[in-house]
Order: C-alpha cells, then sequence, then structure tokens
C-alpha cells in the first residue's frame, strides 16, 4: 500500500498546445522519500476533478530498502484537462486497473501491433523499419532507411539485435540494432527505437549513428580529417505512399501545397540563420567552412520558391481530410535537413546529400536524430503533441532524493546570479548566437567564452565547453526549482550533445581513453579543427608540441547531470552511461591491470617512498584534486542508480587511499592554488558521500572516518584558507575564476558545520558566509560575472547560500560515533612493495599476451 498525499504534477501550455482536438502526451518524474511507495500497481493519475486519465508507470531507481524512489509517470490527457493547468498522483482506491486496448505479437521475422483503427508490422531483419502499416482504411507503403557511403554507393542496414524494450498500456518500445554494411563491411553501427501508440496511430522514432573505430590522433591531437573518422553522403528516411495533397507548414509563411505539375518539393536548411551562420565553428576537415547560404530554401522541381533564416517544417500528406504527418524534430538547431516529396514518396533528409559537402563522424562519435509520424490526421491537426510538465517543487524537497537538496527560496544574491544566465546579450543562449552553436555535432554545447579573454581581434574565437563543472545538472536543479522550461531545453540539450560527442564511444584505443569524456578546448587557445575534444595540430603554432594534447581524462569527468537526465526522462541510454563512466573513472583512477602498469606504477610508488623517507608522510594512495573528487562522485551517482554495493566500496576506498582523520593538512601544499587549489573539489564530494549515507541510514565506522577526516581539513580551512585573488603573485592568470572557485569553500564548510557542536558550528558557518559575502559582492560589480565558467561553478555551488540560511545540524549518536582511534597509514618501504605485489598479482590474473602488447604499442605510439 502507499501511504502519501497526493503529489501535485503542473502542466504548462507549448507553442502547439492550443490545436483542437488533439491529445497531449504528458510525461513527468516524480520523487518519493524513502518508505512512501512499494509498488506502481496502486498508483492512479487524475485530473484535479477527479477524473481517471489513461497512464502508466515506471520505478526509474529505488531506495536501499526496495521503495520507489523515482516515478515516470506518463498520461495522454484532454484539451480540458490541460486546461486545469494541474494534475494528481494519488493511490488507487477501488477503481480496475487499466488495461492495454491494442495487441503486439512478435515473431522470428517482425512485431505485429493492431488497434481497432491502427496496425503495423515492424521488420527484425532490415532496417525499414516498418514494412506495412494501415490507418483508419489508408494503406501506406513501407519505410525504408538509406545510408549512401563516401563514393554514393547504398549500403544494407542490417538488424543484429531487435526486442522489445517496454510495454505499457498506451505505447510500446522496440530496439533494433545492428550495422551498415557495404561490400560486406561495416560502415557504421545503428542503434533504433521506435515508440509506437497503435490507438493514436502516432509513431517517435530516433536513430542513432555510431562509428565505433578509435580516432588515430596522432601526436594526440585531435583534428577532423582524422583517419579513424567515417564519410558519407547521405542519410535518410523515405516513406512510400500516394497521398494527393501534399502541405508543408511551420516556415513563417502561408503553408505551401504541391502545385499539381510539381514531382518534387524540398524544404532544405543548410545552415542556422543566425547572424553568425557562417561562423568557423563550422569549419571541415580541411579548414573550409562548406555552408555556402544563411537559412532556408523552399524548392518546387528544382526551382527555388521561398527562402527564409530558420524553420520547423510539418509535412503532411494525405487525400481529403486524412493523411500522414512527420516531422524532424530541432531541424534548424541540427542542420543541415531537408524535408520533402519526391515523385510522391515522403523524403526526410536527416544528413541531405545536397550538402556542399560530405558529412564526417569521428572515431567513437555518434549523431542521434528524433522523427515523429502521426497517421490518420488532417493537415491542421497532430495525433498527438507533448504538453510541458514537472513536478512540484515541494515534493521533490520533501522527498529527500537529491543530494545536496534542494532550497525552494533562492538567496536574492545568488538569484541576481541566476538572471545573467537568460541576459540577453551575454546569457547562454545569446552565447550560443554568439559562435553558432548550431549543427547537428554542436548543438547543446555551451561557448566557452572566458576563453577569449586574451582574444583580439573582430573574428569568432571558437571554444567549446563540454559540461565543464558539470552545467548540466545544475541547469536540471534549477528546473525543479522554478519550473522555468528554458532551464530544462538548455539541459535536455546539452544532455544530448554530451551522450554523442563528448564521450568517446570506442573500445579500440588506450584502455585509458576507450569510453571516457573529453576535455573542453585547450585554455585561451582557439578550437581549430578539433571540434569538441582538446587539442587541435593548430595549437602547435602557440605551444610546444609537448605541451599540446589530450585525450579523454578524469578530471572532466562529470556525471550527475546525466543522471538526473535519466531520473527525469527515464532514457535507459543515459543510465547506462553513468554506469559507463563509473567504471570508466575508476579504471582510468587506479590504472590499466596490465603487467606493464603495474610495474611502472610500482617504479613511481618507490621513487616516492625514497624522496620521502626521512619525513614521515602520510600514505596517500589517491591525488588530492578534482580527478578523485570526480571519480568519488561518480561511484555515488553508480550507487544512487543502481544500489550496487561495489560502488560504495569504491567510494570508501578513495576517500580512505585520500585523506585520513590524522593528516597534517599543512603538509600537503594546500595554500599553493594554482596546483592544489582541486583539493575542494575532493572535499565536496566527501561531503556529499556522508548526505548520501545518511539517506541509507547507514551510520558506520566508514561514514565516521570520512566525517573525522572532513572536520579536520574543515577546522584548518577556517583558520588558514584565503580568498585566491589576495595572492595574484602565485596564480597564472588572476582573474575573477578564482573568485568563483571561493564559493566552494563554503560548500565544505557547511557540510563540516553540520556534525559540529553548537559553538563551533557558529564560527565555521559565520567563516563560510564570509566566502559566501566576499564572492557576491566581487562578482556582482564585475562584467566577467557573464563569464560561463563563473556562471558555471556559481550555479555548481550557489546551493550553498540558501542551505546555511536553512541548515538544520546532524544529530550525533549511536556507537559509531564515539571518538575513533585511526592508525595513521604511513609511507614504508613494505607498504610499496606489497602494494606492487597485489598489482602484479591482479595484473597477472586479469591481463593477457595480446593485451600487454597493444599496452606497449599504444605508449609506444
Amino acid at each position: 500500500m502507499t501511504s502519501f498525499a497526493d503529489k501535485n504534477i503542473y502542466l504548462k501550455s507549448n507553442n502547439t498546445a492550443d490545436i483542437s482536438d488533439t491529445s497531449r502526451y504528458v510525461s513527468a518524474s516524480v520523487p518519493f522519500a524513502r518508505g512512501e511507495l512499494r509498488a506502481c500497481e496502486s498508483l492512479i493519475l487524475k485530473s484535479v476533478v477527479g477524473t481517471a486519465l489513461q497512464a502508466q508507470f515506471r520505478s526509474l531507481n529505488r531506495w536501499h530498502d526496495g521503495t520507489v524512489k523515482w516515478l515516470l509517470c506518463c498520461a495522454i490527457v484532454d484539451q480540458e484537462q490541460c486546461r486545469e493547468g494541474r494534475l494528481l498522483l494519488s493511490e488507487r482506491v477501488h477503481l480496475p486497473k487499466a488495461k492495454s486496448k491494442y495487441r503486439v505479437q512478435e515473431d522470428e521475422y517482425a512485431f505485429t501491433f493492431s488497434s481497432e483503427t491502427f496496425s503495423c508490422i515492424v521488420d527484425r531483419k532490415r532496417l525499414r523499419p516498418f514494412s506495412s502499416i494501415e490507418s483508419n482504411g489508408l494503406s501506406y507503403d513501407s519505410m525504408e532507411i538509406g545510408l549512401w557511403d563516401e563514393q554514393g554507393s547504398l549500403c544494407e542496414a542490417e538488424i543484429t539485435d531487435s526486442k522489445i524494450i517496454r510495454q505499457g498500456i498506451f505505447s510500446t518500445e522496440i530496439a533494433l540494432n545492428g550495422e551498415f554494411v557495404r561490400d560486406g563491411r561495416m560502415l557504421l553501427k545503428f542503434y533504433a527505437v521506435l515508440e509506437i501508440f497503435p490507438r493514436h496511430a502516432h509513431v517517435r522514432f530516433r536513430l542513432r549513428l555510431h562509428n565505433p573505430r578509435a580516432a588515430v590522433h596522432p601526436g594526440n591531437l585531435w583534428d577532423l580529417g582524422d583517419p579513424g573518422s567515417v564519410l558519407f553522403r547521405r542519410l535518410m528516411l523515405k516513406l512510400g505512399q500516394g497521398g494527393e495533397r501534399i502541405t508543408l507548414a511551420g516556415l513563417k509563411l502561408d503553408d505551401f501545397i504541391l502545385p499539381e505539375f510539381s514531382e518534387s518539393v524540398t524544404i532544405y536548411q543548410e545552415s542556422s540563420g543566425g547572424e553568425n551562420w557562417n561562423s568557423p565553428v563550422h569549419l571541415n576537415r580541411d579548414g573550409r567552412n562548406p555552408v555556402t547560404f544563411r537559412g532556408w530554401r523552399l524548392l518546387a522541381d528544382d526551382k527555388m520558391i521561398q527562402t527564409g533564416d530558420r524553420c520547423q517544417p510539418r509535412l503532411w500528406s494525405g487525400c481529403e481530410a486524412t493523411g500522414l504527418a512527420v516531422e524532424i524534430e530541432k531541424f534548424w538547431q541540427r542542420f543541415p535537413k531537408a524535408i520533402g516529396v519526391m515523385q510522391k514518396q515522403i523524403e526526410l533528409d536527416l544528413l541531405p546529400e545536397c550538402f556542399p559537402d560530405l558529412h564526417e563522424l569521428q572515431g567513437g562519435e555518434q549523431l542521434t536524430e528524433n522523427i515523429r509520424l502521426s497517421f490518420a490526421v488532417d493537415s491542421n491537426r497532430h495525433s498527438l503533441i507533448d504538453m510541458h510538465a514537472w513536478c512540484d517543487p515541494e515534493t521533490v524537497i520533501h522527498s529527500m532524493a537529491l543530494a545536496p537538496p534542494l532550497g525552494l527560496q533562492h538567496d536574492q544574491r545568488y538569484n541576481r546570479q541566476l538572471h545573467l544566465a537568460f541576459d540577453k546579450d551575454r546569457g547562454f543562449f545569446a552565447k550560443r548566437e554568439q559562435l553558432d552553436e548550431y549543427g547537428w555535432r554542436n548543438f547543446g554545447d555551451i561557448y566557452a567564452d572566458h576563453e577569449t579573454a586574451f582574444h583580439n581581434g573582430p573574428e569568432i574565437f571558437i571554444s567549446h565547453y563540454n559540461n565543464q563543472y558539470d552545467l548540466l545538472a545544475s541547469f536540471y536543479r534549477e528546473f525543479m526549482v522554478t519550473g522555468d522550461f528554458r532551464w530544462r531545453d538548455l539541459a535536455i540539450e546539452l544532455a544530448a550533445h554530451v551522450a554523442d560527442i563528448d564521450v568517446y564511444q570506442t573500445t579500440e584505443d588506450r584502455e585509458e581513453y576507450n569510453l571516457g569524456p573529453f576535455w573542453h578546448t585547450d585554455h585561451y587557445l582557439d578550437a581549430g579543427l578539433s571540434t569538441h575534444r582538446m587539442a587541435s595540430k593548430t595549437h602547435l603554432e602557440k605551444k610546444p608540441a609537448y605541451l599540446c594534447g589530450g585525450g579523454p581524462g578524469s578530471e572532466m569527468c562529470y556525471i550527475s547531470g546525466l543522471s538526473l537526465h535519466y531520473l527525469l526522462t527515464g532514457d535507459e541510454r543515459y543510465r547506462d552511461l553513468v554506469i559507463q563512466l563509473a567504471d570508466w573513472s575508476w579504471m582510468s583512477l587506479n590504472g590499466i591491470q596490465t603487467v606493464g602498469e603495474a610495474v611502472l606504477s610500482g617504479i613511481r610508488n618507490f621513487k616516492r617512498w625514497h624522496d620521502g623517507r626521512n619525513r614521515g608522510i602520510v600514505w596517500s594512495r589517491y591525488p588530492f584534486t578534482r580527478g578523485t573528487g570526480n571519480c568519488l562522485n561518480t561511484m555515488l551517482e553508480a550507487l544512487e542508480l543502481t544500489n550496487t554495493p561495489l560502488y560504495l566500496r569504491r567510494a570508501e576506498a578513495l576517500i580512505r587511499g585520500t585523506v585520513h582523520p590524522y593528516d597534517d593538512p599543512s603538509k600537503r601544499n594546500l595554500l599553493d592554488a594554482e596546483t592544489a587549489w582541486s583539493y575542494t573539489v575532493f572535499l565536496a564530494a566527501v561531503g556529499r558521500y556522508l548526505l548520501i549515507k545518511e539517506s541509507r541510514n547507514e551510520l558506520d565506522a566508514a561514514h565516521a572516518y570520512a566525517r573525522d577526516s572532513l572536520l579536520l581539513y574543515a577546522r584548518w580551512m577556517a583558520k588558514y584558507e584565503y580568498f585566491y585573488l589576495d595572492k595574484p603573485e602565485i596564480l597564472e592568470f588572476p582573474n575573477e575564476t578564482w573568485v568563483a572557485q571561493d564559493l566552494r569553500k563554503s560548500v565544505i564548510l557547511y557540510y563540516a558545520a553540520r556534525y559540529m557542536e553548537e559553538n563551533e558550528r557558529a564560527k565555521l558557518v559565520d567563516r563560510a558566509h564570509d566566502f559566501v559575502d566576499y564572492v557576491t559582492q566581487k562578482l556582482s560589480v564585475s562584467d566577467t560575472a557573464k563569464y560561463t565558467r563563473i556562471q558555471a561553478l556559481m550555479l555548481q555551488n550557489g546551493w550553498v547560500m540558501d542551505a546555511l540560511r536553512e541548515m538544520c545540524p546532524f544529530v550525533i549518536k549511536g556507537d559509531c560515533w564515539k571518538p575513533n582511534s585511526y592508525k595513521p597509514p604511513w609511507l614504508t618501504l613494505k607498504g610499496v612493495i606489497g602494494l606492487f605485489l597485489y598489482a602484479l598479482i591482479s595484473a597477472v590474473k586479469k591481463s593477457d599476451l595480446k593485451r600487454e602488447i597493444k599496452w606497449f604499442y599504444t605508449r609506444l605510439k
């Protein structure tokens, strides 16, 4: 049984929500407090007047006690229910469970869907994906997907795996995975997902291309044109049918009806249509910008009919009052795109042949496109549209499902900083226009405009941010607090970019690179032809070769936003990505388990012992840096999503291997900000670890060890830490970024103050306020406060302003809270030898000759 009060889900109209006689699809994720909900079967979604809705529920993850933590609610609502502006999630009272009103059958060759008015067959052998469709008595020819290689030859799309992902009362999702093959050789992999709504004759189709090859990256430079890239001419979806009337809507002109004499009509978007449509951000592998005109063109029989800047076309083809409507999502934002009709066949060009260049998918890179198809609708109506929805912020706060928690009422100083995010000249959307951060590879990323500080000249300086300091997580947190869909839009677009472009999806490169996240563009250097990788061959003009280069690295592994994206959308791809990056981060920090790596690590540790053997220093297995801090945070995210004890053990090993309650902070050179500033990232992650342990009711020795270590460093920080810009002489670039970094010190002091007695707690809170006051005062008079990196830091750590005001001290009780005796792990020769033997034996067990040869070969490269 459930035991909770009704939970509010708010609705908000979008641009098409006023279309009459159209159903709305509502999707919202709702968190529950521990112990509130055990099973989804007891739930009902209803309108505010009590009308039960057609809804399906899915538990996205659970508390460690097995109760539901995040629940995805999906519903179909009508126009009148939308006007009420709110839905209620309640427990079911004497109502029969809703049943599906469609049928799904599967055999070796196909999935067959059927309802009263709609039926379709999904091929399991070829990526058509439909071999037949019937809707309201009309039949449609099969859908075909084509990929043309560099020479213009059509590739075969072979499905290697197909399955039903999930089935609900009004929709079913099917996954079709396989390869595009030419002459027996795999060109690219594909992953397709079909979500079919049989009773609404509506289909959502997501297609992802993947180049699984490794980049060669000579000299560790990651430019376009790398031998590991794949070039191709066209990616197109074709749907043959016999509609007599064609309408193109969404062009900001009167709907265009295909003339009787026309054999073809196409709307083609070649560039973004913005002021900087020909920005150098679009340079190709030859250093040439292939886009030739601004915006879009409407062509009929190859004759230009109309032009414009930006459009989101919706094509309808049918007879009299019924037909088929199709749409490519983010049409102009993810150019180049084309949509049209050729000899009465609908063609959706996801990457069109008419673009004046080949399309390049780099090694380990992916491309994802989303298409909607609505059958049996007239030219003025959708069969199903999305309705914006979000959960009541008080529900999120009450659930304690987030760590750190949300604050319902923001500090006014923090609010002023938030307003800069949507500033018309320097906000995130404005930055997108300045760089023209559009096109399928760029859209969603944030312009790293702080890197322009030393740039002079009128030309556009290219630099990509790649989610540093987890802007994605911050965007989602602000959306949950405010319900402002601008935050959600930024988050969804950035999440898609990170998953496709910023993670190196290959297993054929160096193991420490495979499946890891790329760095942002190198500091104060134009990206050149490196796109969203760190280093380009053009950097050799500004820096010596030994300082250029860089592949995936643990210091750029931010996954809290990816975890939130899964929890708020239910997209399993992002759950898998969080787990992938957590495992990669652990491997990256601990080193590859080969004999060669074990020997190298042993040599490094012996040297460390030898250099400090007479100083009695404490052993720390892991560096006291943001790389370890980010790794700790990835373990916590994987733990939260999976409840797998392995990730908790790893998290605690990271803490034990980095800090100790008997450390002497003065011996760790932490006041040298230029080299040691990022220790604060690790301590902030320790504070979050403590919150998560408490939410799991695990107040054990590991919790006490972490708490006592945090308190040791927090007391030292309160006494000795300073404002970074008070010592500009030790900084390479003394700018306001250092001011924003100071805010994280307040976060650490806040975490530590929760465990202290009243008098000492007051002192730490006062010191935390000192840093908050300093940061907000400094940035309030600085024009650089609008820079991306500073905004990212403020968004990442600004929650502490509310937390300090609403602090709830943690009550210390139980045997595990008594003073503990910790034996300092002194760095000894015996310890070095023991660790070396353990690593060597583990490597011998797991490695083989082929792996050892590959390890040596990649380093010789």
